[in-house]
């Protein structure tokens, strides 16, 4: 029941940018690192274990998973910010042109507060990161997961105690790792773990919309926003062993494209209708599940065949035949 999970956590994200208050959008955010380093790791030993080459299939599927629906999410930024520019400025703040195309393109590098075409980008650098060090060494056994989780969360509780800004505990590799290594711990010490009943797992659910929603500022500073990483880290594992109906991995398959379209789509319905209320916040969201569907259908689906033989070892033997017949033709 993953999917489901995921376009909760997107709605969550939707919802704080445009109520324009309360710690939904960083609770979610959370989340989706703590699920992220639960199927990164569990990818990586399950479908990617033969060494520096299942390393680079790896590389190859997120590349795939994350760089075709990113682009199309720009191009569609990039004309609605063309189009209406102070639409877009008051959809969010950050929405302007960037200043580092090669950040902007690359995904690494981008930072938060700055300007860039898509808000919530500034996480996927974050995310890029730790699917490099999950696939190359952190997830690759109990061990150095559970030393990579202790060690986090012992630079998190330090930095805490010190009173850095709420910016480093949120946006920087370093102060959201601990949920990534949350998410591989969960995976690693999976035989351990009881089975919850359904129930449980809604509750978490339920509990951690709640938590995003109520948390004062103060408390977040303080250690309640990496609190959240536990209560989704429950609905991880009360979700992992729940059969999930077809229609649960169609829900997850917008999650992605409606985490980064939905501010384009409010700043286009709004320069549409020339207005801005909470009409236009609804007919955004039903706009931004329309586009999504189609970056789903017209970008994702068709790349869907590629990134299912990349999981397979037998495409690496593929490879090394077509090698070898180009250099006994040339020869």
């Amino acid at each position: 029941m993953f999917g489901t999970f995921r376009l909760m956590l997107a709605l969550m994200v939707v919802y704080s940018h445009f109520a324009g208050g309360g710690l939904g959008g960083p609770v979610a955010v959370f989340g989706f690192f703590c699920l992220s380093g639960y199927l990164m790791t569990k990818i990586v030993n399950e479908s990617y274990s033969d060494g520096v080459i299942g390393f680079f299939r790896y590389l190859s599927n997120r590349a795939l998973r994350i760089y075709p629906a990113y682009y199309a999410a720009i191009v569609f930024a990039a004309a609605v910010l063309l189009l209406w520019p102070m639409e877009a400025r008051t959809a969010a703040g950050w929405y302007r042109f960037p200043q580092d195309w090669l950040q902007t393109l690359s995904i690494i590098g981008l930072q938060p507060r700055s300007p860039i075409l898509l808000v919530p980008a500034w996480s996927l650098h974050v995310e890029i990161v730790h699917f490099i060090l999950i696939g190359a060494i952190l997830g690759r056994s109990r061990l150095l997961t559970s030393l990579w989780f202790f060690c986090s969360l012992a630079i998190l509780v330090v930095a805490i105690l010190r009173g850095v800004s709420f910016d480093w505990l949120y946006f920087s590799p370093y102060g959201s790792s601990v949920a990534f290594a949350t998410g591989a711990m969960i995976y690693q010490f999976r035989e351990k773990l009881p089975a919850f009943s359904p129930k449980l797992a809604i509750a978490a659910c339920c509990m951690l919309v709640l938590f995003g929603m109520r948390m004062p500022l103060e408390v977040a500073r303080a250690g309640g926003l990496h609190a959240s990483i536990f209560i989704a880290a429950l609905s991880i594992i009360a979700l992992r062993n729940m059969p999930a109906p077809r229609w649960d991995s169609a829900l997850g398959n917008l999650a992605y494209p409606v985490f980064l379209l939905h501010i384009p789509c409010r700043a286009a319905m709004s320069g549409l209708l020339g207005r801005s209320d909470a009409w236009v916040d609804v007919l955004a969201i039903g706009a931004t599940f329309i586009l999504s569907y189609l970056v789903v259908a017209l970008v994702e689906r068709p790349l869907s065949q590629m990134r299912t033989k990349l999981r397979s070892p037998d495409v690496l033997e593929h490879a090394k035949l077509v090698a070898w017949r180009q250099v006994s033709w040339r020869a």
